[in-house]
């Protein structure tokens, strides 16, 4: 990352505040998925309906 791609952010009306808080939540998000990937952890039922029809949204098929 650069200071050039602050600048879109900036424009978009982001402080430099808002810009860390994203950074920081994105990362730990990320960070979270790893670990929860790394120990094998599973959806509920119910959570992976939901994905089930998030995903077929965004595929464009029914679920």
């Amino acid at each position: 990352m650069a200071e050039s791609d602050l600048a879109p952010l900036r424009e978009a009306g982001l402080s430099d505040e808002d810009i860390l808080d994203v950074v920081m939540i994105t990362s730990y998000f990320g960070h979270m998925n790893r670990i929860v990937s790394g120990l094998g952890v599973k959806l509920m039922p119910e959570q992976e309906e939901k994905q089930a029809k998030i995903q077929a949204a965004r595929d464009g098929t029914p679920a």
